[in-house]
């Protein structure tokens, strides 16, 4: 599976901004597999083309090519996304898959494994986290790791793991980007040493879009 086609290995929910009081009961989240992925493209794909318009830094994407490569990703084994909805409405989303379907993007996790004994078929990969900017700060990034790692569980997996972007001196980095890594910590996720640098279409300070190689940081943590 080309990482750069189907799912960007970036966490994206950095810009907190202002949160509005809503009711806390009006939330609820669904984990979502099979057919019913397909329902959720046209929210994956404009979620993700709205956030990424705020991170020029990280990933330069058009509607066609997001909607097949969310197609790809739900053909994918043990495919699933985790949906927060507000009353009926969806408003973020958490993305996983089998870690093998990524492992020839990641060679160094690869060897990581190898090193630690780590079984690749027992890990599984969630590839991004987005939520709406009005209902951030609502604790929704734990109710969806929580559901969606009790589902990767029951199909067997023993690892979960992420990989986030680490570039704080980006020249279009936003100005309100904040590091997600205290909310790793405090989902159980530990940074392993391993540092991944993968290449893909960029936009650059002169507006032009080149390939440009990022740093990803690879965190794990025990199901069990």
């Amino acid at each position: 599976m080309d990482i750069k086609k189907i799912f960007l290995p970036i966490l994206l929910m950095s810009c907190w901004g202002s949160v509005e009081l809503l009711p806390q009961s009006a939330y609820s989240v669904e984990v979502l597999t099979g057919n019913k992925l397909k329902e959720l493209l046209p929210f994956v794909v404009t979620q993700r083309m709205t956030v990424f318009s705020g991170y020029p830094s990280l990933y330069a994407g058009n509607f066609a090519e997001e909607s097949k490569d969310f197609t790809l990703f739900a053909q994918s084994s043990d495919s699933a996304i985790a949906v927060a909805y507000y009353d009926k409405t969806p408003v973020g989303l958490l993305t996983g898959s089998s870690f093998v379907n990524y492992t020839s993007d990641f060679p160094d996790v690869v060897s990581l494994f190898n090193k630690k004994n780590i079984n690749q078929k027992r890990c599984y990969y969630f590839p991004e986290i987005i939520i709406s900017p009005e209902h951030r700060g609502k604790k929704l990034s734990h109710q969806l790791f929580k559901a969606l790692e009790n589902h990767a569980k029951k199909l067997g997996y023993q690892k979960g793991s992420l990989i986030n972007e680490y570039n704080p001196d980006h020249p279009l980095k936003p100005a309100h980007y904040k590091s997600l890594a205290p909310l790793w910590n405090t989902l159980g996720y530990k940074k392993t040493p391993t540092t991944v640098r993968i290449s893909w279409p960029t936009y650059q300070p002169d507006g032009s879009v080149q390939e440009e190689e990022h740093n990803l940081n690879f965190w794990m943590k025990d199901l069990e």
